[in-house]
C-alpha cells in the first residue's frame, strides 16, 4: 500500500507537546493544527486499524510543523495550511532553532 492510498481518518498521529504527547487522527491534526506553538508537531504515525507504525512521511510536509516544514513555508514553497503569516512562521523558526 502506498502512502497516498492511506486516508487521514485511518492514521493516528502522536503529537509532541511540552506538557505531554497527544494522540489524534491525522484528519483532526490537519483541521486544528498547532496554532502558534512551534514545539507542537507530529512525531509518529500508525495505522488506526492495525496499530502498525507508519513512516512519518504519511503526514504531508506542510502539516508537520517541524523546522523543515516551517522553513519551506517561509520560503514560499507552499502556503501555511493553518493560515499563519510568513512573519509568524519566521518567528516560529527562530523559536524552534533556540530549542534545539
Amino acid at each position: 500500500m502506498k502512502n497516498s492510498d492511506i486516508k487521514p481518518t485511518n492514521i493516528l498521529v502522536t503529537v509532541a507537546h511540552p506538557f505531554g504527547d497527544l494522540e489524534m487522527s491525522l484528519d483532526k491534526w490537519i483541521r486544528i493544527g498547532p496554532g502558534l506553538r512551534p514545539l507542537v508537531s507530529p512525531i509518529s504515525a500508525r495505522d488506526r486499524k492495525t496499530g502498525n507504525p507508519l513512516p512519518i512521511d504519511v503526514i504531508p510536509i506542510q502539516y508537520r510543523n517541524n523546522s523543515e516544514s516551517l522553513r519551506r513555508i517561509a520560503n514560499g514553497e507552499f502556503e501555511d495550511p493553518w493560515g499563519r503569516t510568513r512573519e509568524q512562521i519566521s518567528a516560529l523558526i527562530g523559536e524552534v532553532d533556540c530549542s534545539l
